[in-house]
């Protein structure tokens, strides 16, 4: 265990100590005051003293051994561990001489090679060498059993740190891997909480492809069968959830409106929906389809605790801040129409990300329609007039 030497430099090569207490009573004390002298070791003294009526100490009166008695003896009893405690203490104190006497006043830290002495400055320092001697699982076990709330306090900060992280990547790989289906199921394999944003409910992630019609729920066994990229939990009905994913550059609407002429605006200029887009609402609908007609022999098979009362679909898809006004009012008039099945693109599941994990005020890309009854037929002062007109 290391320990602390105090000196003060009294005149040149000698120090003085603070009196090292050896051994007390409620009434005397024994303590011992040493001198380290550089080049020569320690000169010291033991003396009992008495507590006063203050309750300070004072010593005991001396004998003067020039005028004592011939058989005259005086004994200081020590027990034996209070020869250790003086032991201890010369050790110290020579360990300290071995170094030399430094002008002025000092704190020695003094201890055994294989120890590890921390102060304020090398904090840092030691932590991260025990991080690199493997010794970061046993270093977070004690910090776990000794200080929990700060565990769990770092540990929450280091999850969101690295939830942030992880936000900065996909916002980033929108732009580079904008085509590219296998990275997107990949990146939302690693990390199955982002895709728990796209639901309306708490849901949890069981596996990722899945089949859903055949002897098994594990990836595509056998030509012919329907898989999903992800299967999920419905928490509040135990019921299941496909999500299917494609791109970010996916085709969302159509390039030419279904009435209305192309480049003007209005409530007449409707966009129909792309191939890719309706194809992917069929796809999902598919997959729900299969899975609650092969429940019994497959999912539930698989996961007994599921149920097919209330199956729910995910389609990711799309970008869409790259949609024109008309193009974007058209999409949200598609989408709000599904029943069971919900449309969220990549950027709109980007912005809930950063809602939920960066603080920072982040409206969503599909806001703006949310904020103007003319955009939105089912709020406001239009839903009574097209509730009437039934």
């Amino acid at each position: 265990m290391a320990d602390h030497v105090e000196t003060q430099s009294v005149a040149r090569g000698v120090a003085e100590v603070p009196p090292a207490l050896i051994a007390e009573t409620a009434t005397t004390r024994t303590i011992f005051e040493a001198k380290i002298i550089d080049g020569h070791g320690i000169d010291g003294a033991l003396k009992r003293q008495k507590r006063d009526e203050n309750g300070g100490w004072s010593d005991l009166n001396g004998v003067n051994f020039r005028n004592a008695d011939p058989d005259t003896v005086v004994s200081i009893p020590l027990k034996t561990s209070d020869v250790r405690k003086l032991y201890d203490l010369l050790s110290r104190l020579y360990a300290v001489q071995n170094k030399g006497v430094l002008p002025g006043s000092h704190d020695y830290v003094v201890a055994g090679k294989d120890e590890i002495i921390v102060t304020n400055e090398n904090l840092a320092q030691v932590i991260q060498e025990l991080i690199d001697e493997n010794h970061s699982q046993k270093f977070w076990d004690t910090l776990v059993a000794n200080q929990a709330d700060l565990a769990m306090r770092l540990a929450e900060s280091q999850i969101q740190r690295n939830r942030m992280r992880i936000i900065e990547q996909f916002e980033q790989d929108m732009q580079f891997y904008g085509d590219n289906e296998k990275h997107w199921q990949d990146f939302f394999g690693e990390h199955p909480w982002i895709l728990q944003s796209a639901f309306a409910f708490t849901a949890f992630q069981l596996r990722g492809e899945t089949y859903v019609g055949g002897k098994s729920c594990v990836g595509r066994n056998g030509q012919g069968g329907v898989a999903t990229d992800f299967l999920f939990r419905d928490e509040s009905t135990q019921s299941f959830a496909v999500v299917d994913i494609k791109t970010p550059d996916t085709e969302l609407m159509a390039k030419r409106p279904y009435r209305g002429k192309d480049g003007t605006s209005g409530p007449n200029v409707v966009y129909p929906a792309s191939g890719h887009l309706s194809g992917g609402v069929i796809q999902v609908r598919t997959q729900i389809s299969e899975a609650i007609r092969s429940f019994e022999v497959v999912l539930h098979n698989s996961y007994p605790e599921l149920n097919r009362v209330h199956p729910h679909g995910v389609l990711v898809a799309g970008n869409y801040d790259k949609l024109e006004e008309e193009q974007k009012r058209s999409f949200n008039h598609f989408r709000r129409g599904l029943f069971g099945l919900t449309v969220i693109t990549f950027d709109e599941l980007l912005g809930r990300l950063k809602q939920l994990y960066t603080f920072e005020e982040h409206e969503p890309p599909s806001a703006q329609l949310n904020k103007s009854s003319e955009d939105n037929p089912w709020a406001g002062p239009d839903e009574d007039s097209w509730a009437s007109s039934l």
